[in-house]
């Protein structure tokens, strides 16, 4: 035997030299560089579980990322958990609330001092609950919108309102309509009303019962101009023209009275002449 003695053959693994663990080489046996550099554990163990084989897969990653969401990351809004969490007012924004109140310019007519407040409030209100910009605009002029069609509308009912009244206060009045709405004036003014107090009490009470209401004042306060009975004669004064007017309205509004009328009653017909002459001297 020599003296160089020669190793006995590994018999493990079926005999076969035992498998490299080193990233194989190109050509020269020296092992490729890491298409990842230096990571931390961290990061390698992500890359492991997303299966990524290069920087090419990250990148494809991300592109299909920003295609999932639609929008880039600057884009996307983070929702707070709690309501009271400051971080709302960044969402707000984000959403198109203006800094501050005065951003939705809202205006009101020129001396609307209601409108004014209003529009003031409306600001501020949208403003602490995050109302966009211009959500908040659209609402005022739908609220405007709505006001207006309303007051149109109240006009066109009261125009109709009014002229009910006028019709059925004629028809209670008769011929004495006119004679009736002078003694109302004349009340009114005795009061000391102007025009417009007047319009305001027919705004609430109608035209019918406005003048109804002063005639019966007139009627009841009038100083009576004497009329001294037919054919002279120094008797007893007996009826004012207002008081005649007023009688005639009420025989009018009798039933039994209007039909002797209506079927010539001399007493009757007698009794209308005599009070018409002296309404109306």
């Amino acid at each position: 035997m020599s003296d160089t003695e020669t190793p006995a053959a590994d018999t493990t693994n079926g005999g076969a030299p035992p498998a490299s663990t080193a990233t194989p080489s190109p050509a020269g046996g020296t092992p490729a560089p890491s298409p990842w550099g230096e990571l931390s554990p961290e990061d390698k163990g992500l890359v492991g579980l997303k299966g990524w084989k290069g920087p090419g897969d990250v990148v494809a990653a991300y592109r299909n990322l920003e295609s999932f969401r639609g929008v880039p990351a600057d884009r996307l809004i983070k929702i707070p958990e709690k309501p009271d969490d400051p971080e709302w007012a960044k969402v707000w924004g984000q959403l198109g609330r203006p800094e501050k109140p005065d951003g939705y310019e809202l205006t009101s007519p020129e001396g609307d001092e209601a409108g004014a407040a209003l529009v003031k409030l409306s600001a501020e209100t949208f403003h602490r609950y995050g109302v966009p910009r211009e959500a908040g605009r659209a609402i005022v002029a739908e609220i405007a919108r709505f006001a207006g069609e309303r007051q149109k509308a109240t006009e066109e009912a009261a125009v109709l309102r009014r002229a009910d009244d006028e019709g059925q206060l004629r028809k209670n009045w008769g011929d004495a309509y006119d004679a009736n709405r002078q003694v109302a004036g004349d009340a009114a003014r005795k009061l000391g009303l102007q025009e417009a107090d007047v319009v305001g009490l027919m705004g609430t009470l109608g035209i019918r019962r406005t003048y109804e209401l002063f005639h019966q004042i007139g009627m009841r306060s009038a100083e009576p101009r004497t009329v001294r009975p037919e054919g002279g004669g120094g008797g007893e004064p007996r009826w004012s023209p207002e008081m005649a007017r007023e009688k005639i309205s009420q025989l009018k509004q009798d039933k039994e009275w209007v039909k002797r009328y209506l079927d010539n009653d001399q007493k009757a017909l007698d009794e209308m002449s005599r009070l018409h002459r002296i309404a109306f001297p």
